[in-house]
């Protein structure tokens, strides 16, 4: 029932950054997937994104020049 944020970024061919900003999501189901010792772990998740109060946003994009 925790509300978290989620942000990633991409790079054009040109050099352009675009950070894309989820301030708040909220997780409707999920699983993880261990492989065993020592190796990675895996979450699968559905998520929605819900209107943050603070930005009131749902999702933000950021433009940087190359």
């Amino acid at each position: 029932g925790e509300r978290l944020s989620l942000s990633f970024r991409v790079e054009d061919s040109d050099g352009n950054a675009y950070m894309f900003t989820i301030p708040a999501i909220e997780f409707s189901s999920g699983s993880i997937t261990a492989g065993g010792l020592d190796s990675d772990v895996f979450m699968e998740a559905e998520f929605e994104a819900v209107l943050d109060p603070v930005t009131s946003s749902m999702i933000q994009v950021d433009r940087f020049a190359a």
